[in-house]
């Protein structure tokens, strides 16, 4: 990394005779390097007299600039508020509508057409059934021995 000395850094802060891409090679530099930093920040001191004073004027609208990015305002698309009004009025449309209740009428519609079948068992009864095995399965293991040693 080459390191640049005090003359150098107070070239770049009085702004003489440096190419552009000199200029971007100490910022980078003064970015990564702190010894570099600190001879940077000593000549700023020390040239603090030869730089131009800010005008009131010109503080006063920095600290006016400061203030207005700082403040955080939310936007309306983000808000919580109006997703949960967006929703409401969609679920209020189709109720209004009639799509849930055409929905239902199909659902109906198609359960009365298709009975089920008295020899066919619902899936709670198969869950349940294999449960059961697999538990007696436990227990015989249990009374045998177990499954541990």
């Amino acid at each position: 990394m080459k390191h640049f000395d005090s003359e150098h850094w107070q070239r770049y802060v009085r702004n003489e005779e440096l190419s552009a891409a000199q200029r971007d090679e100490m910022e980078w530099h003064l970015q990564h390097c702190e010894a570099c930093l600190e001879h940077y920040m000593s000549q700023v001191e020390a040239s603090m007299d030869d730089l131009p004073m800010m005008e009131t004027g010109e503080a006063e609208f920095a600290d006016q600039l400061i203030r207005r990015t700082m403040r955080t305002r939310r936007s309306l698309f983000r808000s919580s508020l109006l997703h949960y009004g967006i929703a409401a009025a969609a679920t209020l449309i189709l109720v209004v509508s009639g799509v849930f209740q055409g929905l239902t009428q199909e659902v109906n519609a198609k359960m009365l057409n298709s009975p089920r079948q008295p020899d066919q068992t619902s899936i709670s009864d198969q869950l349940m059934n294999h449960t059961l095995s697999w538990l007696d399965k436990i227990k015989k293991e249990d009374d045998n021995g177990g499954f541990f040693p």
